[in-house]
């Protein structure tokens, strides 16, 4: 009888496979390898599911039955056949590499999301909501493929938005991931809460040019903390116009910090502050 696949899981399907060729001491090519579950992150970390797969070694799972077993269950009467000397017999051909894939949304990428999806959506994001005990009205509106989920919290708006739009963020990130594997249009989510998004941009614009009259008045380079790509772009945009001032992007990841320096402070980097632009369009780009 054929090898009967094994499951092995981790936090991801590289780790599960992992796991298998070490477990069947075999590299990933000789094996028979089927996805189970591509595992999740929970919501804000809670209710993670690992990734899971099913694995045997390929010839295993593919040999033929013993001929001595099948020939086990045949009568005395019956005449046993000759088989070929294994010198004859061919030997198992190995199966081609099996590529561990994911089918992908079909349908057209470039056309705006339809009132069901929409409406879909908005029901995704109000469940999430009743699962955070944070029960809230949504509204959602489109223009093109850019779609805007807002969330019309009085008493609640404090906890959806977090300190410094952190969870608001977070709930973005996570609609967006799910849009993306449930959705064939190709949507641009933006979450926004009460007044949040508009105060938030208020806030850093005036914090760009404070910490920009502080460098031209002392000479010494100033520091935005981290910031998500939408808001780095957003003291880009404030600054690039003034050409006394530059402004960059330093660190790595999602979250970077904005430096604020004079022309010519920093070897590293090119001196004129039409960078500013060029980063506000990479930031864009990456929110």
């Amino acid at each position: 009888m054929p090898s009967k696949k094994k499951e092995y899981k981790g936090k991801n399907i590289d780790e599960a496979i992992a796991a298998a060729c070490a477990d069947l001491k075999a590299s990933q090519e000789e094996l028979d390898i089927e996805v189970v579950s591509a595992g999740s992150a929970g919501i804000f970390g809670l209710c993670k599911k690992k990734a899971a797969i099913q694995a045997c070694r390929k010839v295993l799972c593919h040999a033929k039955p013993d001929t001595n077993l099948q020939e086990e269950g045949r009568s005395a009467s019956q005449p046993r056949r000759h088989t070929k000397s294994n010198k004859d017999q061919s030997r198992p051909k190995s199966s081609p590499k099996r590529e561990v894939t994911f089918p992908k949304p079909e349908g057209d990428t470039s056309r705006p999301p339809s009132p069901a999806t929409l409406n879909e959506i908005k029901e995704l994001l109000g469940t999430i909501l009743r699962l955070m005990d944070l029960p809230s009205e949504v509204s959602i509106s489109a223009s093109g493929n850019k779609v805007t989920a807002h969330i019309i919290a009085e008493n609640n708006a404090p906890e959806i938005i977090g300190r410094d739009g952190s969870t608001l963020d977070a709930l973005q990130y996570l609609l967006r991931k799910i849009i993306t594997q449930r959705f064939p249009e190709k949507i641009n989510l933006n979450l926004d809460a009460g007044t949040y998004r508009e105060d938030r941009e208020k806030e850093l614009a005036a914090l760009a040019l404070e910490m920009a009259n502080k460098v031209k008045a002392t000479g010494k380079s100033q520091i935005i903390s981290a910031l998500n790509p939408a808001e780095r772009r957003i003291v880009h945009v404030t600054l690039q116009d003034d050409a006394s001032i530059r402004s960059s992007s330093i660190g790595e990841g999602l979250f970077k910090k904005v430096k604020i320096s004079l022309p010519g402070q920093s070897r590293k980097r090119p001196s004129s502050h039409g960078r500013g632009r060029s980063l506000a369009a990479e930031d864009s780009s990456a929110s």
